[in-house]
């Protein structure tokens, strides 16, 4: 996770590895979240701000609370951008599968666990240092 201060319009970095041993590649993935009202969509200008920032090689991923318009679905498509789109739908369902994991039944407590923890897991980091980790 990035610093909102220097982030540039990024939320997080992420290192996706593909392949495995010898025969392994592994690519930055530079991540957009927005906190939306789960009834609203994502605009065409959030995407392309996040698909901007992409350097040759990386992936991008757009997670929102709310959904991606069929417009907004369409151009990821059509301009065959390298990013994973991730609905809120899909948010809450990995949050659910998350809490119980850790085995808590109240999801409350468990949003504020991860809300106290969140501080610490920002880090200052250019996105091709994630290659080295």
């Amino acid at each position: 996770l990035t610093r909102s201060s220097g982030d540039k319009g990024i939320d997080f970095v992420g290192k996706m590895t593909v392949g495995s041993g010898f025969s392994k590649l592994d690519q930055v993935v530079l991540g957009q979240a927005k906190c939306v009202l789960p009834s609203s969509t994502t605009s065409g200008q959030d995407i392309a701000r996040t698909v901007a920032k992409l350097r040759r090689g990386w992936v991008g991923a757009f997670v929102t609370l709310g959904a991606f318009s069929d417009p907004v679905q369409q151009e990821v498509l059509e301009d065959e951008y390298p990013l994973i789109l991730v609905p809120g739908e899909r948010v809450a369902r990995e949050v659910l599968a998350d809490a119980m994991e850790a085995g808590e039944t109240d999801l409350k407590e468990y949003l504020k666990q991860v809300d106290i923890e969140f501080q610490s897991s920002l880090v200052d980091r250019r996105p091709e240092e994630v290659l080295r980790l």
